[in-house]
């Protein structure tokens, strides 16, 4: 009987190993992945980049998960994938941002990571969990296009692609209605950056576009830093959000009628956060 148990669990042993992913396996699927993802592609000043594999890294969220493997994309973005078979293969991804992933509590990427990581956790020692690896992983079956379900998990199988379409920044063209500041960068050409809560409150306002107008207006006194003084708004005029573009490129000469409705919307926000404007 010990012997028949001993034996079932160097099989059992002996299958989860076989299930672990390999970095070249890794890069192969990812490269196709990517092939077949119309969400990594990016438009940028009409011409279409199509990311290509950089470093793969093994990286550990915590003891008790299981590594995951962070892909970095060149020019930019990542894809971080599980490393065991009987999990589905990519995690997340992103055709534009840089992977944090510090343990800091304002880390929203660490943290959803970390969860899931304890679900995998979960799932791998349930004694539900089969010890084959799942169909996904399988190249030579080839995959289904990005955004078909696959599997019978609700919603796993689904790619959803980023809901906004801007692309916006804190700096020139962004800033154009913010105080001035001697020492700010080239970028920002003389002000203060937009601030980030202003440029993130203003996409999602943008995507929704919404509202017509604000009501009312606000003067926040500003004595912190090197940049001091009143900043007042008035939010009774209305958005033009059909002239604001998806991106705007710091560099370039942009239409002043896109350049002032993003700015107007930037610097409102901020002196509704009672941003504490500085020079960089």
């Amino acid at each position: 009987m010990k012997k028949t148990a001993l034996t079932l669990w160097l099989i059992c042993s002996a299958c989860v190993q076989a299930q672990r992913v390999s970095e070249s396996e890794v890069r192969a699927y990812a490269d196709l992945w990517l092939s077949r993802n119309p969400l990594s592609a990016r438009y940028r000043e009409k011409q279409i980049i199509h990311p290509e594999i950089g470093s793969i890294e093994l990286i550990q969220l915590g003891q008790a998960h299981l590594p995951l493997y962070l892909i970095r994309l060149h020019p930019q973005g990542y894809v971080i994938m599980n490393s065991d078979r009987r999990l589905k293969p990519v995690l997340c991804f992103s055709i534009s941002g840089d992977a944090n992933l510090e343990n800091r509590e304002d880390n929203a990427l660490y943290h959803l990571l970390a969860v899931q990581g304890e679900k995998n956790a979960q799932r791998l020692s349930s004694t539900l969990t089969t010890t084959e690896a799942l169909p996904q992983w399988n190249l030579r079956l080839g995959l289904q296009p990005m955004g078909e379900k696959i599997g019978d998990d609700p919603g796993e199988g689904d790619v959803i692609g980023p809901l906004l379409t801007t692309s916006w920044g804190q700096s020139n063209h962004y800033n154009e209605f913010c105080p001035s500041a001697p020492h700010a960068s080239d970028q920002c050409d003389g002000r203060v950056p937009a601030g980030c809560v202003a440029t993130a409150f203003a996409q999602v306002m943008k995507y929704h576009e919404w509202p017509y107008r604000g009501t009312g207006a606000m003067t926040h006194h500003d004595a912190e830093g090197n940049i001091t003084g009143a900043h007042t708004a008035s939010f009774s005029d209305s958005y033009h959000w059909w002239q604001m573009q998806d991106e705007y490129y710091v560099w370039g000469i942009e239409p002043q009628e896109a350049v002032n409705a993003v700015s107007e919307l930037m610097y409102e926000l901020g002196v509704a956060a009672k941003m504490d404007y500085e020079d960089e």
